[in-house]
């Protein structure tokens, strides 16, 4: 099953190039153009990497909203403005962002952060790693040594299969 990817951009080019991309790529992609709408698609879809522009989104992700339901712990890339600084890039983390990709986008700079943020949720929670897909999109965490040896079959899976599109590559393909 391909990863699925939240992309909530209110630049309607970039949401398109992205998507384009990412499709080649192998990911699924969720694409909406406002928080709201991505908000109630997190909670639908569980997906399993999201992008987005805006640092309000990011925070509300990760906070948690009253009488819904998402996966807190999801991957967050933001995707910074033109002229961003240091600032801005201090402030996607404080709310909440995995990692932070300045425009204009390189979209190879985007795929290459996707790992990163992998390991980085990994190292932080090590079932996190193990989370299956069930037949109803809902993740079931894997505990302790099982979830140890799921981790040890992806890698040596993935070193096997190089040629694997780059959502298998990132640690999201089953």
């Amino acid at each position: 099953m391909a990863a699925a990817v939240l992309l909530s951009d209110s630049e309607t080019e970039t949401r398109d190039y992205l998507e384009r991309q990412l499709l080649t790529d192998g990911f699924e992609v969720l694409n909406v153009r406002f928080g709201g709408e991505a908000l109630d698609l997190a909670e639908r879809r569980l997906p399993d990497l999201v992008l987005v522009s805006e640092l309000d989104l990011c925070a509300r992700l990760r906070e948690g909203e009253p009488g819904r339901t998402w996966n807190r712990e999801v991957p967050v890339i933001v995707l910074g403005p033109e002229r961003s600084d240091a600032v801005d890039r201090v402030r996607a983390f404080q709310r909440g962002a995995d990692d932070y990709v300045p425009r204009p986008i390189v979209y190879e700079e985007l795929l290459a952060a996707i790992p990163g943020i992998r390991s980085k949720v990994i190292s932080g929670n090590p079932s996190y790693l193990a989370l299956r897909r069930t037949h109803r999109s809902r993740f079931i965490p894997l505990k302790g040594a099982s979830a140890q040896r799921n981790w040890r079959n992806w890698r040596a899976d993935s070193r096997r299969n190089e040629k694997k599109p780059a959502a298998y590559a990132a640690g999201f393909g089953e």
